[in-house]
């Protein structure tokens, strides 16, 4: 069974996992289409490789459902897993074996033949910058490497759902620009979640990003730091607040100051025109309209409930 580009192809409902009295994911639900990439962006303990763990398989939820290219991963668990590639924060190596071996072995194990397994090997050393070192035992392999070697595996069968947990961790700068390269071009053919506690890298390798907080996701946004979903106006003559909240698209409005007011847009409306036609029509003195922009940075702050300055 697979899945309309339009449709999710994996799709999570009101996950729960409790360790004792612990609940170190409450009632998560997240989906993520082919050509998507969803960045898990957290502190540490905000339950990001639990919920990874369960959308993976390798945890049983106390509660929800998760679908697979359209499988139900408790129901169908071969057929999901099949669509699935994981890379855990420490990637599974075997030490003594040469990238290419190890790449072959991982082939087979999705069933691929000797001769299938051969040319998928070679096909994802050179999709993940591996060719000068297929040879090399993988014991051998600098940590960059290592990582590249890890989500290797986990596309080695070309699977429609890609996880990563902290891909980049203990990578140096110019590993990490070359890894999220490569996670960019996963998604071409493909679903990615990535989990990271790095803001940078969750704003510059994610369309979606899907902020935790104590096993919850608490804030959803952008990936681009650019982007932004609110407007501030100033008004000589300014309208009652809910005589602005009644424009489509415009979904909260706070009052900063006499006459000037910051508007909340919904991201499926703009309402800058009707905003402008009812300033003139009405008579507001509108004397100045811009976008507010906020960094992730901002908003991540801001779904933790911490201000610039405080630790989070």
């Amino acid at each position: 069974m697979s899945t309309e580009r339009s449709e999710p192809v994996i799709h999570a409902e009101h996950l729960e996992r409790r360790y004792g009295r612990l609940r170190a994911v409450a009632g998560l639900s997240l989906s993520v289409k082919r050509g998507e990439i969803l960045a898990l962006l957290g502190p540490n303990g905000a339950g990001k490789t639990t919920t990874l763990s369960m959308l993976t398989g390798n945890l049983a939820p106390h509660a929800g459902r998760i679908l697979i290219a359209g499988y139900d991963l408790a129901e169908s668990p071969r057929q999901a897993k099949r669509a699935l590639g994981y890379l855990p924060e420490i990637p599974p190596l075997y030490p003594e074996l040469t990238v290419t071996e190890y790449l072959r072995f991982c082939a087979r194990l999705h069933g691929y033949g000797r001769k299938d397994a051969r040319t998928a090997a070679t096909a994802t050393c050179a999709r993940c910058g591996l060719e000068e070192v297929a040879s090399r035992l993988t014991g051998h392999l600098s940590k960059g490497y290592q990582q590249r070697l890890g989500i290797a595996q986990a596309i080695v069968h070309r699977p429609e759902v890609i996880v990563l947990d902290e891909p980049t961790v203990g990578l140096d700068p110019v590993q990490i620009r070359s890894t999220l390269a490569l996670i960019r071009d996963l998604a071409a053919d493909a679903a990615v979640i990535v989990s990271t506690h790095l803001l940078n890298e969750a704003a510059t390798v994610a369309s979606r990003v899907a902020i935790m907080a104590h096993g919850r996701i608490v804030h959803e946004t952008a990936g681009d730091t650019g982007a932004t979903r609110r407007l501030r106006i100033e008004c000589a003559r300014p309208p009652a607040r809910d005589r602005l909240a009644r424009i489509k698209g415009i979904k909260s409005v706070e009052t900063t100051a006499p006459g000037v007011f910051v508007l909340e847009l919904s991201a499926d409306s703009d309402p800058h025109a009707e905003l402008l036609r009812s300033a003139v029509e009405e008579d507001w003195g509108l004397t100045a309209m811009a976008a507010v922009h906020t960094s992730l940075e901002d908003t991540f702050l801001a779904a933790l409930g911490t201000r610039p300055g405080e630790a989070a």
